[in-house]
């Protein structure tokens, strides 16, 4: 759990978080985070390259009653 996230729960829900998920103490980001001048970088590019900076959302396949793809049996 990284700090922005304990700063959203209240001490008694971070307590039990914490007892419940011991390994989840890393206090590392789940993904990389750039810097600032990174950040802006690839914003530059988006928009010199008239890009999008976040791709369309794909419509969700259909699965089957068993939560398998459709197209997976």
């Amino acid at each position: 759990m990284n700090h922005e996230t304990k700063r959203t729960l209240p001490k008694a829900q971070r307590e039990e978080f914490e007892a419940l998920f011991p390994e989840a103490k890393l206090e590392i980001a789940a993904h990389l985070i750039p810097s600032n001048a990174l950040q802006k970088e690839l914003i530059r590019r988006h928009v010199k390259n008239d890009k999008d900076l976040l791709a369309p959302q794909t419509a969700l396949q259909s699965t089957n009653v068993d939560g398998w793809p459709a197209s997976a049996h």
